[in-house]
């Protein structure tokens, strides 16, 4: 299998499962009250290591309690972290995440003063080892320069870029990359009411060498591939538990597809598969034994 380096975001979610979404001004009793890993890079990273695949995660951590929970949580799963920066006098970022039973949405609320990752992070690792480099679409003002050092370092592995977020800049670092992730909230918030088809052929022209995927929650996924073909994967009806990482799953199970030499189309019929799984269980653990 794969040495995938990922490069992104780490902590802690505390999830709060209530009967229904509250209404303003309401004292409503949660039901169960947990603490889980959180951070797009931290959970594709998870996902990665139960299909097979051996993950370091780069990010910043902080100094304080939770942060040890954190780093140790994700050691035990076998992801390696020893070139993650800890910063002194820093607070792990979080989410309070508001989990409606009724239909599996989730809100979050995230907190976060950690300072970003700089490009003399990325410069202690050697970066030839691995064979995947998959990038969150954060902290865009050093992306370009975290790109640069990964290209100079790599013979051919593959880069992959999640945008999840309307951040300006993020598209034009389409060209710098092999794969993109696109979640669905960022395909609304850019392109509005567009349609996914005609928006994927439109990126397909700009960024030709590039395979693009746009998520559609409840609808399935597109793909489109290098050649310009665009693939949809229905998603089936089931009953929804929870949300929270979703769209890390999908990302984690086309990495994994794409990296043992699936096509773009088989991949993403997985990816579609796997995050439908996912939504149909609480929390990340032991997804791939149950799927």
């Amino acid at each position: 299998m794969s040495q995938v380096l990922l490069i992104g975001n780490a902590l802690v979610d505390w999830v709060n499962e209530v009967d229904h979404y509250p209404f303003e001004d309401e004292e409503l009793r949660v039901l169960k009250h947990s603490r889980r890993v959180g951070g797009n890079a931290a959970n594709t990273a998870q996902v990665l290591q139960q299909l097979g695949h051996e993950c370091t995660w780069l990010g910043t951590l902080a100094d304080d309690s939770e942060s040890v929970w954190l780093k140790s949580t994700l050691q035990e799963q076998g992801i390696a972290m020893d070139y993650a920066p800890v910063l002194a006098n820093t607070h792990t970022p979080h989410s309070t995440i508001i989990l409606n039973q009724s239909n599996g949405s989730r809100t979050i609320l995230h907190q976060r003063q950690l300072p970003e990752l700089q490009t003399e992070h990325l410069n202690t690792l050697l970066l030839s080892e691995y064979d995947w480099f998959h990038l969150e679409g954060r902290n865009v003002e050093v992306l370009p320069e975290f790109l640069k050092i990964i290209q100079r370092s790599r013979i051919d592995q593959p880069i992959s870029l999640e945008i999840e977020k309307n951040r300006q800049g993020l598209e034009v670092l389409m060209a710098e990359v092999d794969v993109v992730f696109m979640s669905g909230a960022y395909f609304k918030a850019k392109y509005l009411s567009q349609n996914p088809y005609a928006v994927l052929r439109e990126l397909s022209t700009c960024y030709p060498k590039t395979i693009i995927t746009i998520t559609l929650g409840a609808e399935g996924a597109l793909v489109v591939d290098a050649q310009g073909q665009i693939h949809y994967a229905p998603a089936q009806v089931v009953e929804v538990l929870d949300t929270v990482g979703a769209g890390d799953v999908f990302n984690a199970a086309m990495i994994s597809a794409l990296a043992s030499g699936k096509t773009p189309q088989e991949a993403l019929y997985f990816a579609v598969q796997l995050a439908q799984h996912k939504v149909q269980q609480y929390g990340l653990d032991n997804l791939i034994k149950r799927y």
